[in-house]
């Protein structure tokens, strides 16, 4: 079985396999713990919205897994 690789689009950062950290895109924040994304299939893209807690930017987090 091949590995499944996450690449982050925007407002995340790749922890390992399936956990990530949210990014705030504007002001940098990183969230202090992972998140699990849903999905893990080649050429997927998973979405979920997400609002900054320091600046309250809202944008969505968009991880890739190629």
């Amino acid at each position: 079985m091949e590995e499944i690789m996450a690449k982050a689009i925007k407002g995340a950062v790749i922890d390992h396999e399936d956990f990530y950290y949210r990014k705030c895109e504007v002001c940098g924040y990183i969230s202090s713990f992972t998140y699990k994304a849903d999905m893990r299939c080649y050429g997927d893209t998973y979405h979920r919205p997400f609002k900054c807690p320091k600046c309250g930017n809202k944008q969505d987090v968009e991880i890739q897994y190629i």
